[in-house]
């Protein structure tokens, strides 16, 4: 992620300086954007184990939750 903050800073350093294109600074805005979504998202095939416990945990904590600020009763 840092590295994609890097050049992200590079990309607009480079426009401040007028190297870019407008056509250029759009592809590459797009293909930052797309970049940040890759990493920022897991595959639907990545699967997380956990114990019992927590995921007992997880799911009274979230019955509390619809209970208090939405009003669910499960």
């Amino acid at each position: 992620m840092d590295l994609l903050n890097i050049e992200y800073e590079r990309f607009w350093n480079r426009i401040q300086r007028g190297k870019l294109s407008e056509e250029t600074i759009e592809q590459y805005y797009f293909d930052h954007h797309k970049s940040y979504a890759e990493v920022l998202n897991f595959p639907d095939d990545m699967v997380f184990d956990t114990s019992a416990s927590i995921e007992a945990k997880a799911t009274a904590r979230m019955k509390n939750f619809l209970k208090t600020f939405y009003g669910i009763i499960s």
